[in-house]
């Protein structure tokens, strides 16, 4: 016992306790002090996480041009191709069947038009213009017209000769009967003269015709020869045949009056010849606008087939889709395959050349996270393929205005840059997890957190 007494000492206790705070104490509040320090100034990103796929700035869509089967799809998924590369081959052969049917339409209206062109001028300048007979028919109609023409100028030269013959027939028949009139009138004039004569018992007349000369002299003669007792007779006999006489001119006067009253004078043939030729002239003004209205038909259809023709030739030089830009093909897989796609539909994306800096990237993000970014925030892109990591920095550039809805949710669509690191061997569609930063904390306010969470 005596030999442990230096273990009751003051002394021995001192060194002790001094060896514990030395090595055990010290280092676990140095710890904590770190530690400490740590949680209040160490801080940590905080990040918004999803999935991106690497794009390109520009891609270039292969879609399906014309409405055509396809005879050769040369599309491979990750083919690298040039531009002018021949992608896809489509069955043209309707379309050019088309386009010849449509040529050959434009042909023949061509030569309808000149054919009714050069009717048209036969027209106006009133001669055939015709080199020989078209397949259209104008040549005949023009002679047709020509006949027509020509018959009713025959017609109205035969109405004027008709019209010229009526008023000499009119003419001559209005002189003779006033001829006749005026020797009935002088007839009655001389017979009153004898019976003014024989009243007057003159023994002669003088300047008279023969006959009524030889009568007058007879009937003196009778007057002569007769006893004074029958002198009276012969006078009344004599008288009554004078009065006979002039009764009868007189009738025959009214007849001659009467026939010349009715003699009407032919119509003027000028109002019927001008009615033919007002018919002709208005016939080939008619025919001039028709045809000239099938003219502008036919190069109205002329122009339409030409338009159709143009857009035609376009679909036949698409009949060989080629690229447009260098790139790779990435395909589309909803119609991989497939011969018959309609026109428009989207068969392949071709993406630019990697950028030896940056590249693009697209994803899509849910819409309780969407106020929570902003354009010009960093983000982080992390790739695992061959069991390597790489994480590529970047910044984030577009936010869609609009969201789109599909059966996992309501998503905004995002797009960024990354700025590459050398030899990064990578391609487009690839995808990885998205980190976008939006903010840093310190361990302590994160801890903070939980446990404000968990209570």
């Amino acid at each position: 016992m005596a030999k442990n007494d230096w273990l009751d000492h003051s002394s021995i206790y001192s060194q002790q306790h001094n060896t514990f705070y030395r090595w055990i104490v010290y280092p676990v509040i140095i710890l904590f002090l770190l530690l400490g320090l740590f949680l209040f100034f160490a801080k940590k990103e905080v990040v918004i996480q999803t999935t991106a796929q690497l794009i390109g700035t520009e891609t270039e869509k292969v879609q399906v041009p014309i409405d055509a089967k396809i005879l050769e799809n040369k599309l491979h998924e990750n083919q690298r191709v040039q531009r002018g590369d021949s992608l896809i081959i489509f069955d043209t052969e309707v379309l050019s069947n088309e386009q010849k049917l449509l040529e050959q339409e434009n042909k023949t209206i061509e030569k309808q038009k000149k054919a009714a062109q050069t009717f048209i001028d036969s027209l106006t300048q009133e001669r055939d213009l015709f080199e020989s007979e078209d397949i259209y028919g104008y040549s005949n109609q023009l002679k047709s017209l020509v006949a027509e023409n020509e018959s009713n100028e025959y017609m109205s030269k035969q109405s004027i000769e008709i019209t010229k013959k009526n008023l000499e027939m009119y003419q001559k028949n209005k002189e003779q009967m006033s001829q006749q009139l005026n020797e009935r009138q002088s007839q009655k004039n001389e017979w009153e003269q004898v019976r003014s004569a024989w009243n007057n018992n003159q023994q002669e007349v003088q300047g008279f015709a023969t006959e009524i000369m030889a009568k007058y002299q007879f009937w003196q003669s009778q007057l002569s020869n007769t006893s004074e007792e029958l002198n009276n007779q012969v006078r009344t006999t004599v008288l009554v045949e004078i009065e006979e006489q002039i009764a009868q001119l007189n009738k025959e006067i009214e007849q001659v009056q009467g026939e010349l009253a009715k003699l009407v004078i032919p119509a003027n043939s000028d109002n019927e010849v001008n009615s033919y030729h007002k018919k002709a002239k208005q016939k080939i003004e008619q025919t001039v606008a028709t045809t000239r209205q099938s003219l502008l038909e036919l190069t109205n259809t002329q122009q339409k087939n030409t338009t159709a023709l143009k857009t035609l030739n376009e679909q036949i030089e698409q009949g060989t889709l080629r690229a447009s830009i260098d790139g790779r093909v990435h395909l589309t897989e909803q119609v991989s395959g497939q011969k018959v796609v309609q026109q428009g539909t989207l068969l392949a994306e071709i993406y630019p050349i990697l950028q030896d800096d940056y590249m693009m990237f697209t994803a899509l993000l849910p819409t309780n996270e969407i106020n929570r970014i902003e354009k010009g925030m960093n983000v982080h892109f992390k790739l695992d393929k061959n069991r390597e990591t790489t994480t590529v920095d970047g910044i984030l550039t577009e936010i869609s205005e609009t969201s789109t809805t599909s059966e996992q949710g309501t998503f905004f669509t995002i797009k960024g840059e990354l700025r590459l690191p050398r030899k990064f061997k990578n391609r487009y569609g690839l995808t990885g997890e998205l980190s976008l930063i939006v903010g840093t904390k310190t361990y302590w306010q994160q801890i903070k957190e939980i446990l404000l969470n968990k209570e």
